[in-house]
């Protein structure tokens, strides 16, 4: 009898064993399930403004959008979630989740696989990368001030704001592949094209700015503009630049700047407010009320500054404008930002409610 309990108890005990196997080595390494994708509930679409190009796209609180191809935007919700936009056929889903933090600053997303963050943490600004194969985030090191990714999203250039240093660094290997000692500081870096990398001042009317063309082949620093309180936007040939100019007594003045001659406009508005659909064509949101007393472009980007927009397109050949949409059409309270143009829409983030809204180019 003792012999048949202590048999029972053996094969027990190894049924127990090969279960505890199965769950460890088969069911936690089931492949992850494919994030789930959801109709946007666009019930409140179109707005009853008797505009009818203009709609809200899900009543969700987002923080940050950038545009991902032709077809999708890349957004971030106030709950740190990173979702993936295709407004053609109204569907939503989750990509990821960003790092814990207090605050976006800013967002570049070359695919949903290559993301680069910029935000505000406890200890300060941090840098984040975007590493899809573990679905994790890679911090830059501490003492790095201004980072872009390269247009294919392998590399990633820093600011190294101890040293004065432009790194070209990769993020896969973690290597520091090329270090150019350009002593400069307080500066926000662009990539436009592989060969490229544009140097902006922090902008403020209390000092001087400039823009910076380098080039990474023959490794050599060039001056493009240089303004009182300059913020600029460059198309992405890199033929035609928006620029702000604001000193700190002088009235804020907006101009195109194409083949070295400068072009003044009639308007003005901070070039953060304006997306280029090409090198000919401008889309900008305008403060209706064109206010001298705004100390552009510092009062907009601390948040202490909010407008009330009209939205124009603007020929940057003929310096023609012509309006989009008139505050006249809707009663709504809207102050664009982050603009992103997908085919015959102008997709923004209204900054008095914190949500994405779509305006339809077509009358």
């Amino acid at each position: 009898m003792k012999k048949i309990i202590t048999i029972i108890l053996v094969v027990l005990i190894i049924a127990a064993l090969i279960w505890n196997v199965w769950i460890i080595f088969f069911r936690e390494k089931s492949p992850a399930q494919t994030p789930e994708t959801v109709l946007l509930n666009e019930e409140a679409s179109p707005l009853e403004t008797g505009q009818q190009r203009l709609r809200r796209i899900q009543n969700t609180t987002r923080s940050a959008i950038e545009k991902l191809s032709n077809s999708e935007l890349l957004t971030v919700n106030a709950g740190g979630k990173v979702n993936i936009i295709n407004p053609g056929e109204g569907t939503e889903r989750e990509l990821t989740q960003l790092p814990e933090i207090l605050a976006l600053i800013n967002l570049q997303a070359i695919s949903e696989e290559r993301i680069l963050l910029q935000t505000q943490t406890d200890s300060g600004t941090g840098f984040y990368i975007l590493l899809n194969a573990s679905n994790s985030w890679l911090r830059l090191p501490s003492t790095v001030s201004t980072a872009s990714l390269n247009p294919s999203g392998d590399l990633v250039a820093v600011f190294n704001e101890n040293s004065g240093q432009l790194e070209i660094f990769d993020y896969n290997s973690q290597e520091t592949l090329q270090t150019f000692a350009l002593n400069l500081y307080d500066v926000v870096l662009s990539w436009p094209n592989e060969n490229t990398i544009l140097l902006q001042s922090d902008p403020s009317r209390e000092s001087e700015g400039f823009l910076l063309s380098f080039d990474l082949e023959n490794e050599t620093l060039g001056l493009l503009q240089e303004r009182i309180g300059l913020r600029a936007l460059i198309s992405d040939d890199l033929s035609v630049t928006l620029s702000l100019e604001s000193g700190p007594v002088s009235e804020a003045k907006l101009s195109i700047v194409k083949d070295l001659q400068t072009f003044p406009l009639s308007f003005t508005t901070i070039p953060d407010k304006c997306s280029f659909a090409s090198s000919d064509i401008l889309y900008c949101a305008i403060p209706e009320q064109q206010n001298e007393t705004v100390d552009y472009p510092d009062s907009y980007l601390q948040g202490a500054a909010y407008s009330q927009d009209n939205f124009i397109q603007l020929n940057t050949n003929s310096l023609s404008s012509k309006t989009v949409l008139s505050s006249a059409q809707h009663d709504l309270n809207l102050d664009a930002k982050d603009l992103e143009i997908l085919g015959e829409k102008i997709y923004f983030i209204n900054r008095y409610d914190n949500q994405l809204y779509e305006l339809s180019l077509e009358e």
